[in-house]
């Protein structure tokens, strides 16, 4: 079963009084009619390996594998969360919760261990893992749910420059790419319903 929508679901939702609770189930009723993926981010737990890095001096790639960990934890959070989502550790068991009508939520550590696709550095966050995945699954469309307002059409560059996205998402995407404020989940919903939302369309 094909993925035709991946949805990164930033970690930056969870942050401070933040719930992205609203948002999962509006993407628990989406995954019905559309065939969704989400990705999700490192939010608090990719800060806590950044303070370690910081402060323990550790190399890029141990700190690049532990992001991917906090990556998990994220999504573990959301899944439990959220009745209806599924956490899974691989393409494969993706699609196959994808064909059931259900919203897997990827644990991507173990994938981009095997796959080993991207510089392992801080440059790399789940954004450009977001993706990476979007164009091995083929989605028509990648989301990138965060807690930002954006309007109009923008390049990976200047979205990169105003730290909106990791520097290696615009040299990764392949797949037309909306930034969405996912404490919005109308606008989400509209955007899958007619092709268009508040928001702001990325340029390739």
């Amino acid at each position: 079963m094909k993925v035709d929508v991946v949805v990164k679901l930033g970690g930056s939702l969870a942050e401070g009084d933040a719930n992205p609770q609203r948002l999962m189930t509006t993407l628990v009723r989406l995954a019905r009619r559309h065939r969704l993926l989400v990705v999700p981010g490192g939010g608090e737990f990719a800060e806590t390996v950044r303070g370690a890095f910081a402060r323990l001096h550790l190399s890029e790639g141990a700190a690049h594998r532990m992001a991917l960990l906090a990556m998990d934890q994220y999504g573990l959070l959301l899944t439990d969360l959220t009745p209806g989502s599924t956490a899974v550790t691989s393409l494969a068991e993706a699609r196959a919760v994808v064909a059931a009508g259900r919203l897997p939520v990827l644990l991507p550590s173990a994938a981009i261990w095997a796959a080993d696709p991207l510089e392992n550095s801080w440059r790399v966050t789940g954004d450009a893992i977001a993706a990476w995945v979007a164009g091995v699954v083929g989605a028509r469309l990648l989301v990138m749910a965060k807690a930002v307002d954006t309007n109009g059409s923008l390049s990976a560059l200047d979205l990169a420059g105003g730290h909106v996205v990791d520097p290696v998402f615009g040299q990764v995407l392949r797949t037309p790419c909306w930034i969405v404020n996912g404490h919005y989940p109308e606008r989400l919903e509209h955007l899958l319903t007619y092709g268009t939302t508040t928001g702001g369309e990325v340029l390739q």
